[in-house]
Order: structure tokens, then sequence, then C-alpha cells
């Protein structure tokens, strides 16, 4: 049979500074690696969060344009042969009075592009510029107008979200 003994610590066992610095040199390391992270995810969810709502935006603004171009016609427009009297310029001469997302109705100087009063989207409390610029195709069957949004700060930087889209007014597939 074999006994069994209890071995007891010597002295000279355990942990030697050396080793207790080096230890908590590496939780420091590790700990202040999650913390850097942890601000980072934070700064890529609130990025996130302005690109979610802006591009909300503009796609309750690119609704409201396709409902309108829907219901567009304009028979005048079906032997226009330049792109000054297309549909997609008649249409676009249209979009200066079709209320943007905001609830505002913009009349700008600027014949293609509609700008709103900045306004706050999102928990950040910042403010948002709206705007869209409207260019109708200048090549044949002029019936195509295109669509740049962009959504920015209004203290400055980059855009928070953009989009580019073509509109064909229904009315248009009734020509000959």
């Amino acid at each position: 049979m074999r006994k069994f003994k209890c071995k007891l610590l010597q002295q000279d066992q355990g942990f030697t500074l050396v080793e207790v610095l080096v230890s908590i040199l590496i939780a420091t390391i590790f700990v202040a690696t999650a913390l850097q992270g942890m601000v980072i995810a934070s700064l890529f969810k609130a990025r996130a969060q302005e690109y979610t709502e802006a591009t909300t935006w503009v796609q309750e603004d690119l609704e409201s344009l396709r409902f309108s171009a829907s219901q567009y016609v304009d028979s005048a427009r079906c032997t226009a042969t330049g792109p000054n009297n297309g549909y997609a310029d008649g249409f676009s001469d249209r979009l200066h009075n079709i209320s943007q997302p905001n609830g505002t109705v913009s009349n700008t100087a600027t014949p293609d592009s509609d700008t709103t009063t900045p306004t706050k989207i999102g928990r950040s409390g910042k403010t948002y510029t709206f705007r869209r610029i409207s260019t109708p195709r200048n090549t044949a069957p002029y019936a195509v107008l295109t669509l740049t949004y962009t959504v920015t700060p209004t203290s400055g930087g980059s855009s928070v979200a953009s989009l580019y889209t073509e509109v064909i007014p229904d009315g248009a597939f009734q020509c000959p």
C-alpha cells in the first residue's frame, strides 16, 4: 500500500517578482486591447445607425418620387426630340414641388437640385442636409431621369450616405 504524504511548500517555491510583473504586464496589454476594441465597435455602431437612418430617409423620398412618376403623364412629350423636351425633363421640372422626407417642399434657384433645410436624424442630435440632384438623360429616348442623393452633416465632413438611381416615368411607356 502506498501512503499519501502531504507535501508542504518549501520556502524557495512560488513566483518571483519578475514573473509577477510579467503577468501583470500581459494582463494590462490584454485589457487595454479589449477596451480599444469596444471603443472601435461603438464608433462603428454609431456610424452604422447614421447610415441606416440616412438611407431610410433617401428611400422614403425615392418611393415618393416613384409614385409620382407612375402618375405622371404628358402626351405632348411623346414626340419630344431633345433632352429638354423629354419625359425625364418634364418630370424633373415637377420634382421641385414634391414634398421631401422631412415634409419641406423645396423650390430652389437651381432647377436640378433640391436641398432640404438641416434636419436632425438619429439619436446623435446631429443635423444633416438631404440633397437630391436630378438630371434628365441627354441621350435618346430622353425618358430616363438620373437621381443622385447625398446626406451630409451640416457641420461638414464626408457624406453619411449617397445613392444613385434612375427613374422612368410610367407615361413614357405609353408613347408609340
